[in-house]
């Protein structure tokens, strides 16, 4: 969090049936139907709630509560960002954050921003349209020049593209079309970056029912357009483990790289590998540059 200079941390606490510790008095139940004292249908419960840790005095201190199903943060420079798409009620009718919106029943998956002095979030999008099917695997970044959240993974493919104008504090879908034409859009593998010196969102994927045609995307948010890049996997690796849950990318802006970090095929064990890409989005569109090392 620039704004704090802390490390936030939102996540759900597990906790006996009947167990309510006085540090997290305040914090909000994932099932805010679940009771009071021993009145509980189940042996345990989860609450959420959202960290910060300061790298000076290594302490972590309980800022507030994070909302059931606040994790889907992303930095910016007005603090953190996170959109309540509390995607483990997704099959679930009775979700307490569904709305009706153009005569439909939808889930009101608002943007919060974490005020860490006030120890609270703030509850920025008020009004629909919402992006909707949002899951574990949903991609949200801050794009810097037009001051807005870039978030990838709506619709029945979770592959629909929307923005989140900080002005107005509404969300828009962007329909791009495909470069390519006949190509499909790439479902949303969790992970993305924004470069912005190619002003590109960037992400590994693959076309909605094809996971064995993975690769890399590019949206070109001027030409809002996807198109696929001529760029091979990491040395030894095969481009489907780019797509697989055990792997995360980020983007360092000081040195202008992406780095990959790709675990060993689907389990948590083994040893993991840091890659680095320079992305130039030209001449990765034509196959003749961008390599990870």
């Amino acid at each position: 969090d620039p704004v704090s200079k802390q490390i936030i941390n939102t996540k759900g606490i597990y906790l006996t049936a009947g167990y309510n510790p006085p540090p997290l008095r305040d914090c909000d139940p994932q099932d805010p139907n679940f009771g009071e004292g021993e009145d509980f249908t189940m042996s345990g419960y989860v609450k959420w709630a959202t960290w910060s840790y300061d790298r000076e005095s290594e302490a972590w201190d309980l800022v507030c509560s994070g909302h059931p199903g606040l994790d889907l943060t992303v930095s910016t420079p007005h603090g953190v960002m996170a959109v309540d798409h509390n995607w483990g009620a997704v099959g679930n009718p009775d979700r307490p954050d569904q709305v009706r919106f153009e005569g439909e029943q939808v889930v009101e998956n608002a943007v919060y921003l974490l005020d860490v002095d006030g120890r609270t979030w703030k509850k920025l999008s008020h009004s629909g349209p919402w992006p909707q099917n949002l899951y574990e695997m949903t991609a949200l970044v801050h794009d810097p020049k037009r001051d807005c959240l870039i978030l990838h993974g709506g619709g029945p493919n979770r592959d629909e593209l929307w923005t989140f104008n900080l002005n107005t504090n509404r969300w828009t879908q962007t329909a791009p079309k495909m470069e390519t034409p006949g190509e499909k859009p790439p479902v949303c593998k969790r992970d993305a970056v924004f470069i912005p010196e190619e002003d590109v969102f960037l992400t590994c994927g693959h076309p909605a029912g094809d996971e064995d045609d993975a690769g890399i995307y590019a949206y070109q948010i001027s030409e809002n357009t996807w198109c696929r890049v001529d760029i091979p996997p990491p040395p030894g690796r095969n481009i489907k483990e780019t797509v697989a849950q055990n792997r995360a990318i980020t983007y360092d802006p000081k040195r202008n790289l992406i780095l990959m970090v790709l675990g060993e095929g689907r389990g948590n064990r083994g040893t993991a590998a840091v890659y680095a890409l320079r992305y130039r989005h030209e001449t990765a569109k034509q196959g003749i540059d961008g390599h990870w090392t």
